[in-house]
């Protein structure tokens, strides 16, 4: 290629990147609408691995004054690929996490019912809270959550706009810091439907630690 052309082509790509503009990343939904996933959690490795895989609904029951009042439900359970033992789907079906989220998606009330002693750590785990203002690519902000009653402070990074399953999409990484018993290995990784604000993809890996014992998890959900 001819050098000054090189040159230009290179000043044209600086230019287009630092001229891509800012976006508003807002919940926009309505009652009724629902956002179905699929789950997985692998767990251990080699022959002790688990990999466990269940669905989850998010249905968005009112709306009002800029909240969103956000009923979450479980489904089918499966493990290494078979069905789960029936007592355990049961169980999980009756679980009922209610969430009131603002427009920017930050949870402000969460409450579990159905299953005694269960968190919504899943819950408060698969969503991302929004900057106040218009952010762009390399964009970064701070967000914080009570998960299992840790506070925690997540560093989140706009990396690409751009098509994920077909839909137009953020992709965002999340660095968390305050988990006392997991260690996330490099990012989280979010797509965010710009349309929506709600997400189509997430997948994280890192280490579980209970009492001595310390084994590798990884986790993804997908957009059904």
């Amino acid at each position: 290629m001819n050098k000054g052309l090189l040159i230009a082509s290179f000043v044209g790509f600086v230019a287009f990147a630092g001229a891509q503009p800012s976006q508003l990343l807002r919940i926009k939904t309505k009652a009724g609408q629902s956002y179905s996933y699929l789950m997985t959690v692998q767990q251990g490795a080699g022959a002790q691995s688990m990999k466990i895989g269940f669905q989850m609904t998010m249905k968005i029951a009112k709306v009002q004054s800029g909240q969103f009042t956000m009923n979450t439900t479980m489904g089918e359970v499966t493990m290494n690929g078979q069905p789960a033992p029936p007592a355990a789907t049961v169980q999980l079906k009756k679980l009922l996490v209610v969430s009131v989220l603002d427009s920017r998606g930050r949870i402000l009330k969460s409450e579990t019912r159905g299953v005694p002693g269960m968190s919504d750590a899943a819950n408060q785990g698969s969503s991302v809270p929004f900057p106040e203002k218009a952010v762009k690519v390399g964009g970064t902000w701070v967000g914080e959550a009570d998960i299992q009653g840790q506070k925690v402070k997540t560093t989140y990074k706009l990396i690409a706009f751009k098509p994920v399953a077909g839909k137009q999409a953020a992709v965002i990484h999340a660095v968390p810091s305050g988990m006392k018993n997991f260690v996330v290995k490099g990012p989280i990784v979010f797509s965010v439907e710009l349309a929506t604000g709600f997400p189509l993809s997430m997948s994280m890996a890192g280490t579980a630690t209970q009492g001595t014992s310390t084994q590798n998890v990884a986790m993804t959900m997908r957009r059904l």
